[in-house]
């Protein structure tokens, strides 16, 4: 089913469910069908899933459905776990936050479908920036001014004691910012 899912084979999925196949059994990685499909983009098999009752915050390697949806800028399959209840504050200790995940993933879309249903702009990673800190350092300027405008605090240190201004200066960024 994992594989199933994967490829966003609804039918196959489908069988496999009516079948008695365990939506929530994971491969030898730990990615369950769910993960999977989230990943890839599948919004079919992601509500068919859903529909089952599986579960939407079981931690792999890479973080829960959300951080894989977030990281690989699938903005549909957001929306869809967070229609279901997914938070967009879960705190997941080994994990990036789900914002720090639109940034590595570059995902400006689903930066903006987190914070409109309340991601919290400045929360710190558990290694200590900020989604903020991180735009900044990676010359992200439209997701420095979404984060701005969502009330993003630019005097947040991070994790080596930088005032995210000092980052600024010191970080050549697009002259529109």
């Amino acid at each position: 089913m994992v594989l199933a899912a994967l490829q966003g084979n609804v039918e196959v999925t489908r069988y496999l469910l009516d079948h008695g196949g365990d939506p929530a059994m994971p491969d030898e990685r730990g990615s369950t069908p769910l993960h999977n499909a989230a990943a890839a983009g599948h919004c079919e098999a992601v509500r068919l899933l859903l529909s089952k009752g599986v579960n939407l915050d079981p931690i792999h390697y890479q973080g829960t459905r959300l951080h894989l949806a977030a990281v690989e800028d699938q903005d549909q399959v957001v929306m869809v776990l967070l229609e279901h209840g997914a938070d967009p504050n879960k705190d997941v200790h080994h994990v990036f936050s789900y914002l720090m995940m639109t940034v590595c993933g570059k995902s400006l879309k689903c930066m903006r479908q987190l914070i409109e249903t309340g991601a919290d702009v400045n929360a710190c990673d558990y290694s200590g920036p900020t989604p903020f800190t991180e735009a900044v350092a990676d010359g992200l300027t439209d997701f420095v001014k979404v984060l701005l405008d969502a009330g993003a605090n630019p005097n947040i240190p991070n994790q080596v004691a930088l005032f995210v201004l000092r980052v600024v200066i010191l970080t050549p960024l697009s002259p529109h910012v």
